[in-house]
């Protein structure tokens, strides 16, 4: 695929794997329920709907509020707190996360699951 798209082909790709479409498609569409809820370049729609980063832990192992700028998504027992600021999101897991705490990126899979409010596996 990534040949035919160096020649320059079209290619239509349908696909469950947001890290594979990040990496191979230059346009994106998000469906819900068969509506179109998003359509850009994949960096692009992680810039139009989240903070550059975020800490992935688990939802009871906070105990503060997040910072008042930040974005909150709770997926599950899983809590992610967006910011675009990583050294203060970073402070403020230090302090306030305890546990396994995932620091990473900002991803389309992040933007899939704001858009539509569930895992693709669920």
């Amino acid at each position: 695929m990534r040949r035919l798209r160096a020649q320059g082909l079209t290619i239509l790709l349908t696909t469950h794997y947001m890290e594979e479409a990040a990496q191979l498609a230059d346009v994106v569409g998000i469906l819900h329920r068969g509506r179109l809820v998003a359509e850009d370049a994949p960096d692009a729609l992680v810039r139009a709907h989240l903070p550059s980063h975020v800490i992935e832990t688990a939802a009871d192992a906070v105990d503060a509020e997040p910072p008042a700028d930040a974005v909150v998504e709770r997926h599950g027992d899983r809590l992610f707190v967006f910011h675009a600021d990583q050294e203060r999101l970073l402070a403020w897991a230090a302090q306030h996360a305890a546990g396994r705490t995932l620091a990473r990126a900002a991803s389309l899979e992040d933007v899939f699951l704001r858009l539509t409010g569930r895992a693709l596996d669920g």
